[in-house]
C-alpha cells in the first residue's frame, strides 16, 4: 500500500512538472557542476533545445506561428558536402538494417525518449544507440562493451551502474539510459557541441581533446582527420542514421558555430514574418533568465525516481 502511495505522489509530480507548474532546483555546488544552473552550459541550452527542435517538413518548430505562405522561406538545416557522400552511401547498404532495428526497437526507442525528454536531452540522440548496439540490450563488443549503450565496465561503474558477475544493469535499458544521459550532459558541459559529444562518446574525452589541440579547431569538420578512423566514421553514421529516420538535420548534427547560425538565422526569419503579436526569438538567451535556466522534472536523483516509478 505505502509502495502504490509513493507512487501515486511521484507520477503527480511528473505530471505536474511536465505542464510547467513544477521544476526542480539542483543544489548550488558552485563552478560547472550540474547542479549549478547559472554557469552550468547545459542547463542554459536545455531550453534552445526544445525551442529548436525540428517537425517532420524539416522546419524549426520555433517558427510554427508563422503563416505556411512564409514557410517556404524558411531556413533550414543543410547536410554538409563533405558527409553527402558518405551519408547516402552509408543509407543505401543500411536501410534494410534500419528498418528492421526501428521495427524491433520501438520499446527501447520509448524509453530513450521518457527519460531523454525529462532530462533535456534532445530527443535525437537516441540514435546513438542504434549504431552503438542496434538497440539490443544484449550486444557485446569484442572490447566489452554492453548493452543498447555500449558502456565498458569502468564508465558503467562510474556512471553509477552495478556490474558484477551476477549483476550487469549495462543490459537494464531504463538503467542505461539514465546512465547514458547523464554521460551525455557531462560531454556536453566540456564541449557545448553535440559532434564533439558524439565523438567523444566513442573515443572518450582524451581523443577528442587531442584533436582539437593538433588541428587548433573545435569544427568536427575541421578536426576530423586528427581522430580515429572509427570515430570519424562513428559521428558520420551517427548523422546518417538521423537523416534516415528524421528525413532531415537538428541541432545535434550541427557544430556550434553553425548552430549559433541557425539560432540567428531564425530570430532574423521570425523578426520579418512572425505575427505582430510574437514576441521575435532571442539571439543570445540570458543565461540567468528563468526560460533558459528552468529545467521541467530534472532531479539530482532522478535515477532512483525512474526506478520507483518503474517499480
Amino acid at each position: 500500500m505505502l509502495k502504490k502511495l509513493w507512487k501515486v505522489f511521484f507520477m503527480t509530480l511528473l505530471l505536474l512538472a511536465g505542464n510547467g507548474v513544477l521544476a526542480f532546483a539542483a543544489p548550488n555546488k558552485g563552478g560547472n557542476e550540474p547542479g549549478h544552473r547559472a554557469t552550468n552550459p547545459f542547463y542554459r541550452d536545455t531550453a534552445l533545445f526544445r525551442t529548436h527542435a525540428f517537425d517532420i517538413q524539416g522546419v524549426c518548430i520555433c517558427m510554427e506561428d508563422v503563416s505556411e505562405d512564409h514557410l517556404p522561406k524558411a531556413p533550414r538545416i543543410q547536410l554538409r558536402k563533405e558527409a553527402e557522400d558518405f551519408i547516402e552511401d552509408y543509407i543505401k547498404e543500411n536501410r534494410y538494417m534500419m528498418d528492421k532495428i526501428m521495427l524491433n526497437g520501438k520499446q527501447s526507442l520509448t524509453t530513450i525518449d521518457r527519460i531523454f525528454g525529462a532530462r533535456g536531452i534532445p530527443l535525437e540522440l537516441k540514435y546513438l544507440a542504434v549504431i552503438e548496439s542496434k538497440l539490443k540490450p544484449s550486444a557485446v563488443s569484442a572490447v566489452g562493451a554492453a548493452g543498447i549503450w555500449q558502456f565498458m565496465p569502468g564508465t558503467a561503474r562510474g556512471l553509477g551502474l552495478k556490474v558484477s558477475g551476477k549483476v550487469d544493469e549495462r543490459r537494464n535499458n531504463l538503467k542505461s539510459t539514465l546512465a547514458a544521459a547523464k554521460y551525455l550532459e557531462r560531454l556536453y558541459l566540456i564541449y557545448e557541441d553535440w559532434l564533439l559529444v558524439v565523438a567523444a562518446y566513442n573515443c572518450g574525452p582524451g581523443g577528442v581533446d587531442k584533436a582539437i589541440k593538433s588541428s587548433g579547431s573545435r569544427d568536427f569538420w575541421k578536426l576530423q582527420r586528427f581522430l580515429p578512423r572509427e570515430t570519424r566514421l562513428h559521428v558520420k553514421k551517427f548523422i546518417s542514421t538521423h537523416y534516415y529516420y528524421e528525413n532531415h538535420g537538428s541541432l545535434v548534427t550541427l557544430t556550434r558555430e553553425e548552430t549559433q547560425s541557425h539560432i540567428k538565422a531564425a530570430a532574423s526569419f521570425l523578426a520579418k514574418y512572425q505575427p505582430e503579436e510574437q514576441s521575435p526569438l532571442p539571439t543570445d538567451p540570458d543565461p540567468d533568465s528563468t526560460v533558459h535556466t528552468r529545467i521541467t522534472a530534472i532531479l539530482q536523483d532522478q535515477d532512483q525516481f525512474w526506478v520507483l516509478l518503474k517499480k
